[in-house]
């Protein structure tokens, strides 16, 4: 989350309300962004600490809220595609790497 970025779309006074709304700019977890916010100085110690116990009580840090979707590797694709160019099948890969082949 660039500073720039950050200075630029947070509000003066940041809420968790306006936090929830701001994550998706950085696709980020509401406790990161309120840490970045923390480290840029926008929130003093004082509201960095009442922001996380809100995040705590509202368990924000085992259920984010507005999730966001799940990353995904776009290089292991290519790389098992190439894998089977070259004749090896799933389970052989599987093997090699000592992990078991699910089904």
């Amino acid at each position: 989350m660039p500073r720039s970025s950050v200075v630029a779309h947070v509000p003066r006074f940041p809420n968790l309300t306006a936090i929830v709304m701001l994550k998706k700019i950085w696709q980020t977890s509401v406790a990161a962004l309120t840490y970045r916010l923390h480290s840029l100085g926008i929130l003093s110690d004082w509201e960095y600490r009442m922001l996380y116990i809100q995040i705590s009580k509202k368990r924000f840090r085992t259920r984010e809220p507005n999730p966001l979707p799940r990353e995904t590797s776009q290089i292991l694709p290519k790389i098992f595609a190439a894998l089977r160019e070259d004749g090896l099948s799933r389970s052989s890969v599987a093997r090699e790497l000592t992990i078991p082949q699910s089904s």
